[in-house]
This record gives structure tokens, C-alpha cells and sequence, in this order.
């Protein structure tokens, strides 16, 4: 039983250390992730706040946020969003999907989504599933917090000053910053790697 269980320590630190590198469908460069325990670094995403969306082609209130993230991505050079689909929408029908709301952020879809779903369930003990999702990644890869169902720009600016002490809209420091969990969001505490064992039960 000990060399199973330490088969399966062994297996699952190779997975945590893995790189994993994702095609979205309205862009020619791939989004590359890092799961090393701490944080998720996208390449080309250095230096900025990024947005990871999760929500479905199908789901009502996803569409209710479309226009609300295409004005952050486009309004707040601070701001970066990535989404993933995670309804299996074809891959065709999900890049004519992306050319007629005229998204102007990455998409990934659902068969190149497993990596980036399994990290929610991880980031997000809370979340059973429910889309939208949100999860807040600071100017260096790290998992600030999170948001189950809609979401305003407020809540998000708000989230990051309460965070990092930052305020985006003119880049002051607030001193003695603290994460504090509210109505709006359930936080994760930064860094993620005590919930692992989570993590590998589901």
C-alpha cells in the first residue's frame, strides 16, 4: 500500500511539473500554462491582471457578459481575458461563434480545455461546475481569487486593489493591502498548493 501511495505521489508531482501548451481559436499564438503548484504563467501575459473566463456557448448569462468583457479587454490595457468553453461546442461552430460576437480575446475550446477545467476545480473548491467562472491572476501568474456567476468590472478592480493594494485606474499603492473574502467572490489565499489533495480526489 506505501509503494502504491508513493507511486502515486511520484505520478502526480511529473503532472504538476508538466508544461502544457493550448491552441485558442481566434489567434495564431498558443497559450502556454505552467502548473508547477503556485500559479499558471501564460506566456506573452506577463506585466498584466488576466481574466480566466469559463463559461458556455449555450449559457444565457454567459452571453450577458460577453459585451461586458470584450469593453475590459478593450478599454483597460491592464486587463487581459482568456476563455474557455466548456459546453463542447465544436471547434468550428465555436470559431464562427467567436467571428459573430466579435470577441476580441482568446478562446479555448472544450477538447483542449481539460487542463484549464481540472485547475478551476483545483483554484475553486467551491465550484461545481456552474459557469460563468471567473478567475483573477495578478501581474505575475498568481491566483488572487475567483467569481461564480456574473461579475462587473467593479468588483474586479475592487478585488485587485483589496489584493495587491493596487488601484488600475491610476496605479496607487495602497499600503497594508489584505485578501478579504466577500458576498461577491470566494477567494483562494494566492498560493494554491495546499489543495491538491483536493485536487487528485476528483
Amino acid at each position: 500500500m506505501r509503494k502504491i501511495f508513493s507511486s502515486l505521489l511520484l505520478a502526480s508531482s511529473l503532472l504538476l511539473a508538466q508544461t502544457v501548451t493550448v491552441p485558442a481559436v481566434n489567434t495564431q499564438t498558443p497559450i502556454t500554462m505552467d502548473i508547477n503548484g503556485e500559479h499558471i504563467d501564460f506566456s506573452g501575459y506577463a506585466g498584466k491582471y488576466v481574466i480566466l473566463e469559463y463559461f458556455g456557448t449555450h449559457c444565457p448569462v454567459c452571453m450577458m457578459e460577453i459585451d461586458h468583457l470584450k469593453f475590459m479587454q478593450k478599454n483597460n490595457p491592464k486587463l487581459s481575458v482568456i476563455a474557455v468553453e466548456l459546453q463542447n461546442t465544436p471547434a468550428d461552430t465555436l470559431k464562427d461563434f467567436v467571428f459573430e460576437k466579435d470577441i476580441n480575446y482568446p478562446v479555448i475550446d472544450f477538447k483542449n480545455a481539460y487542463s484549464l477545467y481540472m485547475f478551476a476545480k483545483n483554484a475553486a473548491p467551491q465550484w461545481q461546475g456552474s459557469i460563468p467562472l471567473m478567475i483573477l491572476f495578478d501581474k505575475n501568474g498568481q491566483a488572487l481569487t475567483y467569481f461564480m456567476g456574473v461579475t462587473s468590472e467593479e468588483d474586479i478592480i475592487k478585488a485587485i486593489k483589496d489584493y495587491t493594494g493596487v488601484d488600475i485606474n491610476n496605479e496607487t499603492v495602497q499600503p497594508g493591502a489584505t485578501a478579504q473574502p466577500n458576498e461577491t467572490n470566494t477567494s483562494t489565499d494566492g498560493s494554491i498548493s495546499n489543495k491538491f489533495l483536493h485536487f487528485f480526489k476528483w
